[in-house]
């Protein structure tokens, strides 16, 4: 699973160097700065999502057009489901809080049918 996830990550911008240690607590963060590590791997950005059947295309373009139509939790994580030229993907969202999974859960499904590019830029610190 993890080599999918890093096969399928975009090669340009998605990988973290260095630690992302900061005082997460009551400051901003925008969801395009959520990441995710893997044992083993450096940290993974967690935004944009990697959008099945779709997929990753090199330009970036095709998950950022889409328009989010559903969140759902699923376990430790959210699974979406965005519409992009009128087919339906779905692709999962797992971060290492904070901020909560209640908090980010809550703020997508108050931006459903926003583009999926706009939604980085949402607030979602705790």
């Amino acid at each position: 699973m993890v080599a999918l996830l890093l096969a399928l990550a975009p090669k340009s911008g998605h990988a973290i160097r260095g630690g992302q240690d900061r005082a997460w607590k009551g400051s901003p963060v925008k969801i395009r700065e959520l990441t995710h590590r893997f044992e083993g791997f450096p940290p993974i950005r967690a935004w944009p999502p990697v959008w099945v059947p779709g997929g990753w295309v090199p330009d970036g373009r095709f998950g950022e057009d889409g328009v989010l139509e559903s969140v759902r939790r699923v376990d430790d994580r959210l699974s979406l489901r965005m519409r992009y030229e009128g087919h339906e993907h779905a692709g999962g969202l797992q971060w290492d809080p904070p901020p909560s999974l209640t908090t980010v859960e809550h703020r997508l499904q108050a931006n459903l049918g926003k583009i999926i590019r706009d939604l980085g830029e949402l607030d979602v610190g705790d």
